[in-house]
């Protein structure tokens, strides 16, 4: 008998063979691929997510602006109760502005000059020193007064702040005024002290409106507020102390298009005063 083993030696092997790499390799692919595209997927929402939840807090911004500016307003108007300078008037010229008659509403209100900002507790109307009225300064007889206005301009909603002309020289003494006159961005000229607030970019047509009541607590709105004729406009909006407005914007991220709407309601504090600031 044959001591040896005499059959051929067995060699481990290692690795794949070329058919069974051409059999794997596909599958491999197709597992990186799905889950790249599971982690694109998922970046690309939790982006839009994280945009959509930004333009809705600019939203608010915007709206909680408003709603300061309205409840320390004099008056809605119907135009412009002051001269408008060039360049504080429609598209930086002289033209003044006008309320709620296009795809896009204006608001433009009958503001109080006050000696620090609105919401500091501290503050105090300003008054004119009116040389033909005895006492005018002590008796505190009329207060400045300016227009705020609220508008859409290259899709954005903006805000501006106009005075009228030497408005510095008018306080009673030992008063400073707060505000000051805006333009737009890059607008150069005497009433230019500083530039409009972009408030909310990506407002689309119609996208900022307005709707006018009586009161507070009126569902019923105010009608004529969109009157193509000035003085039966203004006189509609001398009948609202209360709007509600509805801001609405589009935006992008990680190439998803979204939008985000809210709105407020919103009254005046005080009695109707539309004098304006001669």
């Amino acid at each position: 008998m044959n001591r040896y083993n005499t059959r051929p030696m067995r060699h481990d092997r290692s690795g794949f063979t070329l058919v069974e790499m051409l059999v794997i390799s596909p599958l491999v692919i197709l597992l990186i691929g799905s889950f790249i595209y599971a982690i694109v997927a998922f970046t690309g929402q939790g982006m839009a997510e994280r945009g959509k939840a930004l333009l809705l807090n600019d939203v608010h911004a915007a709206l909680d602006e408003i709603e300061d500016d309205v409840v320390l307003s004099g008056a809605f108007l119907a135009t412009n109760n002051q001269t408008v300078s060039s360049p504080q008037g429609v598209n930086d010229n002289t033209q003044a502005f006008v309320s709620n008659t296009t795809a896009n509403a204006t608001l433009i209100l009958n503001s109080f000059a006050t000696t620090e900002s609105p919401s500091s507790s501290t503050r105090s109307l300003v008054y004119l020193n009116i040389a033909s009225i005895p006492n005018a300064c002590a008796n505190k007889t009329q207060a400045m007064t300016m227009n705020v206005v609220y508008f859409i301009k290259n899709n954005s909603l903006w805000r501006r702040t106009m005075m009228v002309a030497n408005y510095a020289s008018k306080d009673c003494p030992s008063q400073t005024i707060f505000q000051r006159p805006s333009c737009s961005p890059g607008v150069t000229g005497t009433l230019c002290e500083t530039q409009d607030e972009q408030l909310l970019d990506g407002v689309p047509d119609g996208g900022f409106s307005i709707t006018y009541y009586p009161s507070a607590s009126s569902a019923t709105p105010v009608t004529g507020t969109t009157s193509s004729d000035s003085a039966a406009r203004q006189g509609a909006l001398d009948a609202a102390n209360s709007i509600k407005v509805t801001l609405t914007a589009n935006g992008t991220a990680a190439g998803r298009d979204f939008t985000q709407s809210a709105s407020g309601r919103y009254t005046r504090a005080g009695t109707l005063i539309k004098t304006a600031t001669p």
